[in-house]
C-alpha cells in the first residue's frame, strides 16, 4: 500500500508518515497541494490523506484536483477547525470519511487500511426500486454501494463482499433489527444506519447498533454525511475474527 499524507505541519506529517510506516506501509509526504498534485501525476497512491486547511490550495480544491487524475483513489480529509461548508463540499465529492483533529494516531492508521480496501456500502430496502436509486446516488459520488431487497441476501453479500457501511430499511419485512443484530454478529466494524419512511419509527429494538438514522425520502448530502461519519466512527473498530469474508 502506498499512501500520499498531504499537510502543512511539519511535525504532524512527520508523526503520521512515522506510525504508518511501522505499518509497513510505504508513505510519501507532501506540505501542500500543489505538490501533492505533482506527486499524484507522477505515481500511484491507493489512499490520499490531507488536511483541509492549507495555504494555497486547500483540501477541498486538492480532491478536485486528484479527481482529475484519479477519479477513484480514496480520500480521507483530516480536519482542526470549524469549516462546515467546505466539509459538505467535500463530502458531497465523495471523499471516503473526514477525521476531526486532534485524533488517536491508531485511529488514522485504521482508517487507511480500511479505505485502502475500496470498502462498499451496503443498501437494503423492501422496495428494489429504492434500494437500487440510493445505491445510484452514492455511486454517482463516487462512493462504491451495492443494493438487495433481501435480508438473507444481505447477509451473503456482507460474507462475500467488503462491506463497512449498512444502510437498513427499518420497514424491512424480513425485520431490520434482526438483520443488523446478524451483521455485528458476523463483522462488528460494518456501521449499520437505519433508515425509515415514517416519522417517530420505533427505534429502540436497534438504537444501542447503529451510528445513526435517516428519513426517507433520502437527502443525497444527508446520506453522504452519514456515510462518512460513520466510517469515522467505525473505521478504529476491529473486523471480527471469525468473520466471514
Amino acid at each position: 500500500m502506498h499512501v500520499l499524507i498531504v499537510d502543512d505541519e511539519d511535525s504532524l506529517l512527520l508523526t503520521l508518515a512515522a506510525n504508518l510506516e511501522l505499518e509497513e506501509i510505504e508513505v510519501t509526504t507532501a506540505g501542500d497541494g500543489a505538490r501533492a498534485v505533482e506527486l499524484a501525476a507522477k505515481q500511484h497512491f491507493d489512499v490520499v490523506l490531507s488536511d483541509m486547511r492549507m495555504p494555497g490550495m486547500n483540501g477541498l480544491q486538492l480532491v478536485g484536483e486528484l479527481r482529475k487524475i484519479n477519479p477513484v483513489v480514496p480520500v480521507i480529509i483530516m480536519t482542526a477547525f470549524a469549516l462546515e461548508g467546505l466539509v459538505e463540499q467535500a463530502i458531497s465529492e465523495g471523499v471516503f470519511t473526514v477525521l476531526r483533529k486532534p485524533f488517536a494516531v491508531d485511529h488514522v492508521i485504521a482508517a487507511v487500511k480500511r479505505a485502502s480496501a475500496r470498502p462498499t456500502v451496503l443498501v437494503v430496502h423492501d422496495d428494489p426500486d429504492a434500494a437500487d436509486s440510493i445505491a445510484s446516488v452514492l455511486r454517482a459520488a463516487r462512493v462504491p454501494a451495492m443494493a438487495t431487497c433481501d435480508a438473507h441476501d444481505a447477509i451473503r453479500i456482507a460474507r462475500e463482499a467488503e462491506i463497512d457501511v449498512c444502510i437498513a430499511d427499518l420497514d424491512l419485512r424480513a425485520g431490520a433489527a434482526e438483520l443488523i443484530t446478524e451483521l455485528h454478529a458476523l463483522d462488528p466494524s460494518i456501521a449499520c444506519v437505519a433508515m425509515s419512511a415514517h416519522r417517530g419509527a420505533d427505534l429502540r429494538r436497534v438504537a444501542s447498533q447503529v451510528v445513526a438514522c435517516i428519513a426517507e425520502p433520502v437527502r443525497t448530502l444527508e446520506l453522504l454525511q452519514v456515510v462518512a461519519k460513520a466510517r469515522a466512527a467505525f473505521a478504529h473498530a476491529p473486523a471480527h475474527p471469525g468473520a466471514a469474508r
